[in-house]
């Protein structure tokens, strides 16, 4: 009894899942917020911003602390760690007395035992403890510029996240229209299966009164297997439609229903169109790689200036404990460093920005001349649409009206089954052109507010 209970629980649930829907605007929010396209670009942002910030530390003084041990019996680094430690000792002359005549001879034992004494120093140690600090006072501009160059490369990624948006949102709204063509198809295809099963119905009962032929029944079935076959079609791509769409969302897939109907769109502004095509975001992230060239190009100009610093330096120094205060010192100071030949690298740097440049530029007019060829296409194939749906609702009118002469001629006996079969298919097929050119158009619709690069502000 338990086991009864939980299956029609089951039953309940799994009734309630597939009667969820979802919009389109749910469709997108979750896009947005959730495909892996778009998270990728969100974390090359969240760098750009740290590198940039590492940049703008180049600006502040460092401070460093080191320690470091040593050990030697080379001569002249022994003694340097005796004078740090200020234990340096001379080997003493024995005293002299008064009377003592101080001659050639006693005074040159003396110098033997200083040169002995600095040949032969013995071994000593180290420990040093030391605090640094460095402070930029002027680097001839190259910070700046490196912090200029690093702002517009994360401008440049924003813009290209903007970009990846609008391809997302395009490529939603392509998915969704899809779903929405296959929905209707769907239904089209049920209306023929249950059109076709009356005249199959109508065929063979015509068949029994002696009416028709039976060849008239088997080619009613014939066209009813069409239609069923047309119908799994249908309903193959409509679930094909959804996954791509539950993709796009980075979702596990629902077997859910799209909410909405296909319509076609009464107006487009050529003109406002063509004009925000300099907005669209992939061109504004190439003028801002562009900017982010024109700063590296200071920064390496900067290279052939001198660069002025300040540092000081504080140090403990012990021959026997690690940090020791046995004696303790100081050091400040000012320095210039210029680089004044450095075989020609920072020019042919310059050389090579010059022709990225002249790569961008050509990247950017390209980009324009071609979003421009696209947005007239776009319109194009909106107006052959919008001619399409006029003619296909004719079309469809036309079809249902000579379908229903050849029903009521073929109950009579003045048409063959074949004839009835052609006009329902002619039927069918304008019921579906219609569905089309409504798709085409919709997507036509948004396709030329994608290649401006007004999609993201026209769904917000």
């Amino acid at each position: 009894m338990r086991i009864r209970y939980m299956a029609f629980a089951l039953l309940i649930l799994a009734d309630i899942s597939f009667s969820q829907s979802i919009s389109i605007d749910y469709a997108i929010k979750e896009a947005l917020k959730n495909n892996l396209a778009i998270k990728a670009k969100r974390y090359d942002i969240k760098s750009k911003e740290y590198e940039l910030e590492s940049v703008k530390g180049m600006l502040f003084p460092r401070l460093s602390l080191q320690t470091s041990f040593n050990r030697t019996n080379i001569a002249p680094w022994s003694i340097m760690n005796k004078m740090d430690t200020r234990s340096l000792q001379f080997p003493q002359p024995p005293p002299l007395s008064p009377q003592t005549t101080v001659t050639y001879g006693m005074l040159g034992g003396a110098f033997e035992s200083m040169q002995d004494f600095f040949n032969n120093p013995g071994t000593s140690q180290l420990y040093q403890t030391q605090l640094t600090l460095q402070i930029p006072i002027w680097m001839g501009g190259k910070v700046q510029a490196y912090e200029s160059a690093s702002y517009h490369t994360l401008k440049s990624a924003k813009k290209e996240l903007n970009q990846t948006e609008q391809d997302i949102v395009y490529n939603v709204y392509k998915a969704y229209l899809g779903g929405l063509l296959a929905k209707e198809g769907i239904k089209l295809a049920t209306q023929a299966v249950n059109d076709a099963k009356k005249h199959v119905d109508m065929a063979e009962s015509y068949y029994k009164t002696g009416m028709a032929l039976f060849s008239d029944t088997l080619r009613a079935k014939v066209y009813l297997h069409q239609a069923e076959q047309k119908l799994v079609e249908a309903k193959n791509n409509y679930k094909t439609a959804k996954r791509a769409l539950f993709l796009l969302m980075d979702e596990p897939y629902k077997d859910v229903d799209l909410k909405g109907n296909l319509y076609c769109p009464s107006h487009i502004d050529k003109e406002a169109l063509v004009k925000t095509v300099y907005q669209k975001p992939q061109i504004k992230s190439m003028e801002e790689k562009l900017r982010a060239l024109k700063s590296m190009e200071r920064a390496y100009l900067a290279d052939y200036l001198p660069q002025i610093g300040a540092f000081g330096s504080y140090s403990l120094f012990d021959n026997s404990t690690p940090f020791g205060a046995t004696a303790n010192g100081y050091m400040v100071g000012v320095g210039v460093n210029w680089n004044i030949f450095d075989g020609l690298t920072a020019f042919n740097k310059i050389r090579s920005l010059n022709e990225q440049k002249l790569m961008l530029s050509s990247y950017i007019d390209y980009m324009v001349k071609g979003s421009i060829f696209k947005i007239n296409k776009a319109l194009a194939d909106y107006e052959n649409a919008l001619a399409m749906m006029k003619y296909a609702k004719k079309e469809e009118e036309e079809a249902k009206a000579t379908l229903k002469v050849m029903d009521q001629r073929y109950k009579v006996g003045l048409a063959k089954i074949t004839d009835v079969i052609d006009a329902e298919t002619q039927y069918d097929k304008a019921r579906f052109d219609f569905a089309k050119a409504m798709y085409d158009c919709n997507l036509a619709y948004i396709k030329s507010l994608y290649q401006a690069g007004l999609l993201n502000k026209e769904v917000k």
